[in-house]
């Protein structure tokens, strides 16, 4: 079975690094990709509708949740939607 990863990143108000990190990521990984804007009060949420694509995901929170949330949240979002696995 060829298994897919599901990279996570959660972040917190990075407009100055997301373009940056996105294309760099992108320059070797062409799996699934879930970004998690906990609350940003920057331009993030901005920048990450431009990445969204069919194998780029967004989780925009309006008000910060912790990164313990977003662990929480993101594993139940894999168990859930059975992200990294494709159909045999």
């Amino acid at each position: 079975m060829d298994r897919e990863s599901l990279v996570i990143i959660p972040l917190y108000n990075e407009e100055k690094n997301l373009i940056k990190l996105y294309s760099l990521l992108r320059s070797f990984y062409s799996g699934d990709v879930l970004f998690v804007d906990d609350g940003s009060v920057d331009k993030s949420r901005l920048i990450l509708s431009e990445f969204k694509s069919s194998n780029t995901f967004i989780i925009s929170h309006r008000e910060r949740k912790g990164l313990c949330n977003i662990l929480f949240e993101t594993e139940m979002l894999q168990k859930i939607k059975n992200f990294g696995r494709k159909e045999e």
